[in-house]
């Protein structure tokens, strides 16, 4: 007589439940490590738009003569100056789609950067002050990169 024994139900159900449970704990690990991933992303991607904005501007900026800054709304400026060559250039926040945009020459635009939820310019001469702040909700988690850069001009 031959004795050949299997598995019994019960075993086989604590297997799956094993299993089953191993399974759900390594799909948590990677859903945590993909969000975390996704979210350095989207403030990586804020912060170098905000930099590369900034330094495009700041570079304009300390050639500037003839400077006048015009408040558009609570979390927006737009800023005017000519340069030594007399061109005028503007900087503005575009309110509607959160862009900063260069305007130069006059109804010729540029986006410099997305995502910016606020753009403020203060002028102490000869020290300007910008205040950057680009934003982006991930997930239902609001991000935000806030840059301020303070600029003495050249030829004011």
């Amino acid at each position: 007589m031959s004795s050949s024994r299997g598995f019994t139900l019960v075993e086989v159900l604590v297997s799956l439940l094993i299993l089953s449970l191993l399974v759900s704990a390594m799909f948590m690990v990677l859903n945590v490590g993909d969000t975390a991933f996704n979210l350095d992303m989207v403030m990586l991607e804020l912060q170098q738009q905000a930099r590369q904005a900034m330094d495009a501007m700041v570079r304009e900026l300390r050639q500037a003569q003839g400077l006048t800054i015009t408040v558009v709304d609570q979390n927006s400026d737009r800023i005017t100056f000519s340069t030594i060559d007399e061109a005028d250039i503007s900087y503005y926040r575009d309110t509607n789609n959160d862009r900063l945009i260069r305007e130069y020459p006059a109804g010729v635009t540029k986006a410099l950067a997305n995502n910016i939820t606020y753009f403020k310019c203060v002028l102490v001469t000869p020290l300007l002050t910008i205040q950057l702040r680009a934003g982006r909700t991930l997930r239902q988690r609001p991000m935000a990169f806030s840059l301020t850069e303070k600029v003495r001009l050249r030829n004011e």
